[in-house]
């Protein structure tokens, strides 16, 4: 093991998947924060208030729910790769998604199971609980282990950096749209 690590290219090779994997996350971060100011500037302080609760309860349900599939990708994807057994990748993939799947599936169904109790709790009207019943769907964002962990096992960091940086971008892009139109809370939460 310290042999590898010493050898002419693997520490450089290791710094440089950091510095994409550090440099796509710090951008996220940067549009996660415009986002969330465009978002407290436009809705106001009771509407930024509602909608950063129903962001935490799809955060909280996707967390609670989630596997790290990406470490058992990783783990057991590459005895398989060196030994050459594709089939046996393919099915630890296929068992890898379907995890993640059911996970943001079981996440969803217990948001919409628990929005009254959180509505009773928060003193939310029944616009409001429908609202955080709608967002449940957004669970189904948080079910790329697998995904991410192919995307290590087969070294395409530069792949998985600008994944860090995709979603953030979409979703300040909309949210700034919303802004400028006008929109809804709604429309705030489906961005």
């Amino acid at each position: 093991m310290t042999e590898a690590l010493l050898r002419p290219g693997i520490l450089r090779r290791a710094l440089k998947n950091a510095g994409l994997l550090f440099s796509g996350k710090a951008s996220a971060g940067l549009m996660q924060l415009a986002t969330f100011a465009i978002a407290a500037r436009a809705l106001g302080a009771e509407e930024f208030g509602i909608f950063s609760v129903l962001v935490a309860q799809v955060m909280l349900f996707a967390g609670l729910a989630s596997f790290e599939s990406s470490q058992a990708v990783i783990r057991y994807g590459v005895p398989h790769l060196q030994s050459g057994n594709r089939q046996a990748a393919q099915a630890l993939f296929k068992a890898g998604f379907l995890l993640d799947i059911g996970a943001a599936l079981v996440a969803g169904l217990a948001m919409v199971v628990a929005a009254p109790l959180f509505a009773q709790w928060l003193g939310w009207n029944d616009g409001l609980t429908e609202l955080a019943r709608a967002t449940a769907p957004l669970t189904f964002a948080s079910a790329v282990g697998t995904s991410k962990g192919m995307l290590r096992l087969f070294d395409r960091y530069d792949i998985l950096s600008w994944h860090a940086i995709v979603t953030p971008s979409a979703r300040l892009i909309l949210i700034a749209v919303a802004a400028l139109s006008g929109a809804s809370l709604g429309w705030y939460l489906a961005s």
